[in-house]
């Protein structure tokens, strides 16, 4: 019996596609847990939101803090932006 191409390539794909799950879902198991949720205020209805964590209505600031400690560990750097075409805020 031969092998047939076009089922070897879909299991092929498969098997890409399932290295790819598994590697985002250690990727999402290796991110710190959640201390704080920023911005709630500009949802239509913050409610739904659970109160495991703080919702804070914006931004803290701690989180300018830690913002600005990692701006300094990248030595201050502004990484220029390629855009192609216009952008429509």
């Amino acid at each position: 019996m031969t092998a047939n191409p076009t089922r070897s390539a879909a299991f092929d794909l498969l098997a890409a596609v399932l290295d790819r799950r598994r590697a985002l879902d250690e990727a999402l198991d290796a991110l710190p847990p959640l201390e704080l949720r920023t911005m709630t205020g500009d949802l239509p209805d913050a409610s739904v939101l659970p109160d495991d964590v703080p919702n804070l209505k914006q931004q803290s600031l701690a989180f300018y803090w830690r913002l600005f400690r990692a701006w300094a560990a990248m030595g201050f750097r502004s990484p220029t932006i390629a855009v192609n075409g216009e952008i429509h805020a």
